[in-house]
């Protein structure tokens, strides 16, 4: 029982980690609240994930230039207290869950 108790500790430990490590890493990026334009979005982008993820920035662009996209994320950041990058990626991931899933 003990075991469980210490994989759970452990378990905890990370989770609060990775929370921190993304609340600091959030923390970096632009101000959101005013006058925040795609590029900022793109900067912000690449400084989130430090540079190290290759992405198709056309893509991105013309996606966050979609009406009202950009806004949007702005206005969920808002209400969660993150940021439209985070926002974003969570869309991201949750597009390509959905993707997967509907593939099986």
């Amino acid at each position: 029982m003990k075991d469980n108790a210490k994989d759970f500790s452990s378990d905890d430990k990370k989770i609060r980690f990775q929370r921190q490590a993304k609340s600091f890493k959030v923390s970096q990026l632009n101000d959101y609240r005013d006058e925040y334009g795609s590029e900022d979005f793109i900067a912000d982008l690449a400084k989130y994930f430090d540079g190290e993820v290759d992405f198709n920035l056309d893509t991105i662009r013309h996606e966050i230039n979609q009406p009202q996209k950009l806004a949007g994320l702005i206005t969920k950041a808002k209400e969660k207290n993150t940021h439209p990058v985070a926002e974003f990626v969570e869309e991201l991931f949750k597009g390509l869950t959905k993707q997967n899933l509907n593939k099986d």
